[in-house]
């Protein structure tokens, strides 16, 4: 059994990564396609744990003894993945027990493995220290506009052209707004877990400029980082988009009202508890007209409210102050326009 750095094997085909830690702490982050089979579930942990701290040559025992009752069910699983071919790699929280002993275990028993040396945290520690390179390094298209203007459609149809991008807010799994955790199906993940996306979105994209929609640092409740805001703020090339007022209502409507049998239980329960924090800002009796608007199913003048009465002039300021530094780009039809725009203005490829 030999040990292996994070740096050298960080997406290695050649190594399926078995996270040995308990469920919680692979739910917070985990390395990139890796499995998780805890030699000690949650409460195990948490028994262990607590009896470590007055006896810690029993903690290791019972700590055996519920790693042993496992030991067939993992051979299962590594039997698959060597028949695939690949490498097994074993990782804990810091390389210590967790993964030493399975590891050494099933070397011996003839499975090609590999143990990360450092754990989990060398890992984390990579992720952070990546970011912060890859920060200064990438170059950033970035897109700005008002609600509902379609940046996030703008990304998707990169995307779908084959062209980098980084959806900040897919990642959080949040669109940003007070609206945004009804935007995505999903709960945002953990910052830890927010910055390992960002690397696994970041790493593969050592060329072309990587097109990315305007956020501000906090998304719901994850920050962007500090080095990566400023790199993509700090970028050379910043588009204005612009289209009609219908057009962005349209939008909104289309994204946060979609076909009834695609919604989640209780989302129209869930725009109405959103609407009634907007009495800070708008006042009671306007909430309360934005309410009755919600009950007569009259979304689109709601709609309309919020852009003119908030949204935008919360988000004039930032709009602006990119303004003489932006290309603009007017459009009727998002989809058919943008990638021949972007073509013209010699934008998608450095």
């Amino acid at each position: 059994m030999k040990s292996v750095t994070i740096q050298s094997h960080y997406h290695d085909p050649a190594i399926q990564w078995i996270d040995v830690r308990s469920p919680i702490e692979y739910q917070e982050d985990h390395i990139f396609a890796s499995i998780n089979f805890p030699v000690l579930t949650d409460e195990e942990r948490h028994e262990v744990g607590e009896l470590y701290r007055d006896d810690k040559e029993r903690a290791k025992s019972i700590a055996f003894q519920y790693g042993e009752e496992k030991v067939h069910l993992l051979e299962s699983l590594l039997k698959t993945i060597s028949q695939s071919g690949k490498t097994i790699g074993f990782y804990c929280y810091r390389g210590g027990l967790r993964s030493t002993v399975p590891a050494k275990f099933f070397s011996e028993r003839g499975y090609q493995v590999v143990k990360l040396e450092g754990g989990y945290k060398a890992y984390r520690n990579f992720v952070r220290s990546s970011l912060y390179e890859l920060s200064a390094k990438r170059s950033f298209v970035v897109l700005h506009g008002y609600t509902g203007v379609g940046k996030s459609e703008a990304l998707n149809l990169l995307k779908d052209g084959g062209y980098p991008i980084l959806h900040l807010e897919s990642l959080a799994q949040n669109g940003g707004s007070l609206f945004g955790d009804l935007l995505y199906r999903k709960d945002s993940p953990s910052q830890k877990r927010f910055e390992s996306l960002l690397l696994e979105s970041l790493y593969p994209q050592n060329q072309q400029r990587i097109f990315v929609e305007m956020e501000s640092r906090r998304i719901g409740r994850i920050t962007v980082p500090e080095d990566l805001y400023q790199s993509i703020v700090n970028s050379p090339i910043h588009i204005l988009m612009e289209t009609t007022f219908d057009c962005r209502i349209r939008r909104i409507l289309n994204d946060y009202l979609p076909p009834q049998q695609s919604l989640e239980p209780n989302h129209y329960m869930k725009i109405n508890e959103k609407i009634t924090l907007f009495k800070k800002s708008l006042g009671s009796l306007q909430v309360k007209h934005l309410l009755n608007l919600a009950e007569q199913n009259n979304y689109y003048e709601l709609v309309k409210i919020l852009l003119e009465k908030h949204y935008d002039p919360l988000y004039r300021k930032s709009v602006e102050s990119f303004k003489n530094q932006s290309m603009i780009f007017r459009y009727t039809d998002l989809p058919s326009e943008l990638l021949p725009w972007l073509e013209k203005h010699k934008v998608l490829r450095d």
